[in-house]
């Protein structure tokens, strides 16, 4: 939904997933299901200052998901000492969002964005003794933070030069 007052105007959503996954190994005998909803809000906060500036602070939650060969739990070699096995109970990853953007007549925007992933895939390796051989997996595990700051300038001059950088 959205609606506006005075400077201020504001932007929600929601979207929500289910997600209902089986699978069957036939070569192992290996049965697996995952059932699960995931809910992907959104918002968007925009305060417009007067003609020349504007601040706009947004949010968002998207999802990474695995590809199949690393949920498939057959096991795959790739040397006589190395082999890769699915994970049949990895989820996706899921990001959240924070952006606070500064808008300056259009032409000079300053952006500070955050985010943070939760359920980080991320190879496992496994080295077994005995066999001299390395098993590698990938599993849901740790989080991972990022910032960034960022400009734009834009402008065109005249008719036919337009300027435009990022930093």
């Amino acid at each position: 939904g959205s609606m506006t007052t005075g400077k201020f105007s504001l932007q929600t959503g929601l979207r929500v997933e289910h997600t209902h996954a089986t699978g069957n190994q036939i070569t192992q005998n290996l049965q697996f299901t995952q059932d699960y909803i995931s809910l992907f809000p959104t918002a968007f906060v925009t305060y417009k200052a007067d003609d020349n500036n504007s601040l706009e602070l947004n949010y968002n939650k998207r999802l990474q998901r695995p590809y199949y060969r690393e949920l498939n739990p057959f096991t795959s070699i790739a040397t006589p000492y190395s082999y890769h096995v699915g994970n049949p109970l990895l989820r996706p990853q899921f990001t959240h969002n924070v952006e606070l953007k500064h808008n300056y007549k259009g032409r000079f925007i300053t952006v500070a964005s955050f985010s943070k992933t939760l359920g980080t895939f991320m190879e496992m390796l496994v080295f077994e003794k005995a066999t001299n051989t390395s098993i590698n997996s990938t599993v849901n595990n740790g989080t991972r933070s990022t910032g960034a700051l960022s400009a734009f300038f834009s402008n065109q001059l005249t008719d036919w030069l337009h300027i435009s950088t990022k930093g």
